[in-house]
């Protein structure tokens, strides 16, 4: 049928390309929008999970470990044998 009309394959994508390049552009402007967006939503999560890294290791640190020593009754041992 192509070949009937004089054209292409190369010719109608061609053609096509050019009919439809502002629609491309469009899109293609949104997908830059859109992804701004996406990266700035990652780098925010980025900077709130180190903020939460830095307070968990703060409070780690000023805690005062308790520990009571449990020493082993020979009925627990025998139980255990």
């Amino acid at each position: 049928m192509l070949a009937n009309a004089g054209l292409t394959m190369d010719e109608v994508m061609a053609v096509t390309l050019a009919n439809n390049m502002d629609h491309i552009e469009r899109i293609h402007r949104m997908l830059i929008v859109e992804e701004r967006r996406r990266d700035e939503a990652l780098a925010e999560l980025d900077r709130r999970r180190a903020k939460l890294a830095q307070n968990l290791r703060r409070v780690v640190q000023n805690l005062e470990p308790e520990f009571q020593v449990v020493e082993p009754n020979s009925q627990s041992e025998k139980g255990a044998a």
